[in-house]
């Protein structure tokens, strides 16, 4: 919050969307383009840390900063309950589609494991 007071939303808005783009791109880039496993979990994962640090600093305070923000004194209390319950009715919904629901703590780190010891990958290749 400090941050977006110090630089101003909107330039932060505006230097972090081309981030946000690009350690989007390479992350599909990785997934489309055929490269080593080591490689490809790298490129990966160094996109994801970007992309989510990138987002936290630029998009991440946005809802909380314009709910407080937009709406009358007399009805901001009620607003913002609606906003949080939206924000949070969607993280849900996320969640619960995410393609590892279900699996155990265990399948998913031996999923990992194999990958990591140069076996082919599960889904990747096909």
């Amino acid at each position: 919050m400090r941050l977006m007071d110090v630089a101003g939303r909107r330039s932060l808005l505006l230097w972090t969307i081309p981030v946000l783009i690009v350690s989007l791109v390479s992350l599909v880039t990785a997934d489309v383009l055929p490269l080593a496993t080591t490689l490809h979990a790298a490129v990966s994962t160094t996109s994801i840390i970007i992309y989510i640090c990138t987002f936290v600093m630029g998009f991440g305070p946005i809802p909380g900063i314009l709910c407080s923000e937009i709406f009358p004194t007399r009805v901001r209390g009620m607003c913002i309950a609606i906003c949080s319950l939206a924000f949070w009715l969607s993280n849900i919904a996320v969640t619960y589609s995410m393609p590892t629901k279900g699996l155990p703590l265990e399948v998913i780190a031996e999923f990992f494991n194999v990958a990591s010891k140069g076996m082919p990958k599960l889904d990747h290749d096909e």
